[in-house]
């Protein structure tokens, strides 16, 4: 299971410039996505396992790098703070 990445117009740009003038920057970019896809991987199935508690927000909540809303984040920071509460109970168990 892969996660999805995205990567905006002007990033990929960029990427392919510099991958052009410079197959080893290509070649590091390539591995540190597929290492941090890994890593997401193996974080989830711990989660599954009951070793790990990952508190991620389960939308964007309409918030972009672009675009940021001051309900949006309102909303993001009421989600993350309510998923919090399952802390105490992870770390007692």
């Amino acid at each position: 299971m892969r996660t999805n990445c995205t990567v905006s117009a002007v990033a990929a740009r960029s990427l392919i410039a510099n991958a052009r003038k410079c197959p080893q920057y290509a070649r590091r970019v390539k591995k540190t996505a597929a290492s941090e896809n890994d890593e997401v991987v193996l974080a989830k199935e711990y989660e599954k396992d009951g070793r790990v508690l990952i508190l991620a927000p389960e939308s964007l909540y309409g918030l972009s790098t672009l675009s940021k809303s001051f309900e949006g984040l309102e909303r993001m920071y009421r989600a993350g703070y309510a998923a919090a509460e399952a802390i105490p109970s992870f770390l007692e168990s």
